[in-house]
């Protein structure tokens, strides 16, 4: 590790004293972040979501973060954190997250969190950053702004019995499996939705000055999710077709980013660890051979708040990883298989780390690092092509990594 030993630095992840010394080593990193990011190579990855409670425990407790952002509804988010905030039963939890396709690695960091709560007088808030059920629905998100507008005389009954006429025909539980279901209406019924959900939001924007207050703007943030639903379940379905246009899967993640924004403009938290795939965090846009998919919530948030937000990616070197298939016939809409993984292509950040005498670790970026022979990064069972020093602050490496169980 002499090449890299400045900017690096060995853990053995099992070990929460040892994770705990390395974070500290590099303290001045995370001390100065407002948004500090920690992603994953992929979905369901026990070790994974092992390392990064270790993470947050130590940015809580340590660093002053008082908020924890996760790729989850946002509206299923506010009633999550009411729960960690409580004193409901904790067998609430399981109804809460039953929409919810999770590893149960991710259950233990909410109920460690409500500990927390429970014993200290500075509050952690939970913020959900996506769209209703991850892409998947319109609900619980419509039922709540149906009731904010009948209340307030903003749309009229009629107006609302079309859309939820329209919506409770693509209720699912994945962005796949409502991509996959989008023919349940016929296409002029979803511009007749699209047309509807535009009238309800500029609407709702010419009432702004007499009904601003917080609850106003978490109720406008609440439509652009349904709006972003309804694109980004189209822009899916190109994206399986094999039609998808340049960086049309970014709506999700723009959407991610306005969360964020409106969290911090309504001076709900000051420092939030921000909980993501890899490819939602990084600075740079996602490439599939050529092809950019995505310009990331990362990057969005790299231009809204520059040295504030700061990237730290999670790979591994060995074991196996999940692999996605978009599926109707599973629950969910996709098919979790385990997929083992060879060793790491000689163009990756993982032999780079390795190659550098690093088994599990954390790598900070750094101009003076040799990485132009090394631009990919392993995603899932793939590799995302990007400038590694401009996508990531850090890279934690972890040795052999395993597929969680999962639960729903």
């Amino acid at each position: 590790m002499k090449n890299i030993k400045s900017v690096a630095s060995d853990f053995i992840s099992e070990s929460n004293v040892s994770v705990r010394q390395t974070l500290s080593q590099f303290r001045e990193h995370f001390d100065s972040s407002t948004i500090l990011a920690i992603g994953e190579n992929s979905h369901f990855i026990k070790e994974f979501f092992t390392l990064r409670h270790q993470i947050i425990e130590f940015l809580i407790t340590e660093c002053n973060f008082d908020t924890i952002a996760f790729e989850f509804g946002f509206s299923e988010g506010l009633k999550i954190d009411k729960w960690i905030k409580s004193k409901l039963p904790l067998e609430d939890l399981d109804s809460l997250l039953s929409h919810f396709y999770y590893p149960t690695e991710f259950k233990a960091t909410l109920l460690w969190l409500r500990n927390y709560n429970q014993k200290n007088k500075n509050q952690i808030t939970f913020l959900g950053l996506d769209v209703p059920k991850n892409g998947g629905s319109y609900f619980p998100t419509f039922h709540i702004v149906a009731d904010y507008l009948q209340k307030n005389s903003i749309a009229s009954s009629d107006i609302l019995k079309k859309i939820s006429d329209l919506v409770e025909k693509l209720d699912f539980l994945s962005t796949s499996q409502l991509a996959l279901n989008l023919s349940n209406i016929e296409k002029l019924e979803h511009n007749e939705l699209k047309a509807l959900l535009l009238s309800v939001y500029i609407r709702l924007i010419s009432l702004q000055p007499k009904l601003e207050s917080l609850t106003f703007q978490t109720v406008l943030h609440q439509v652009k999710g349904l709006m972003y639903t309804n694109y980004n379940a189209n822009a899916m379905a190109d994206f399986i077709n094999e039609k998808g246009l340049e960086g049309d899967m970014g709506a999700k993640d723009q959407f991610m980013a306005e969360s964020i924004d409106w969290f911090l403009k309504n001076s709900l938290g000051k420092k939030i660890i921000l909980v993501a795939h890899n490819a939602h965090i990084q600075k740079t846009p996602v490439d599939f051979d050529g092809f950019i998919s995505c310009y990331p919530m990362g990057q969005r948030l790299a231009m809204s708040y520059g040295s504030g937000y700061k990237a730290f990616a999670i790979t591994n070197f060995a074991g196996e990883t999940s692999a996605l298939y978009p599926d109707n016939e599973y629950k969910f809409g996709f098919k979790v298989d385990k997929f083992p993984l060879g060793f790491p292509e000689s163009d990756s950040i993982e032999f780079f780390m390795r190659k550098s005498g690093l088994e599990e670790g954390l790598l900070i970026m750094n101009e003076s690092l040799e990485l132009k022979n090394h631009k990919t990064i392993r995603f899932d069972s793939m590799y995302l092509n990007t400038e590694i020093q401009k996508a990531f602050d850090g890279i934690f490496l972890i040795e052999k990594s395993t597929v969680s169980e999962v639960v729903n």
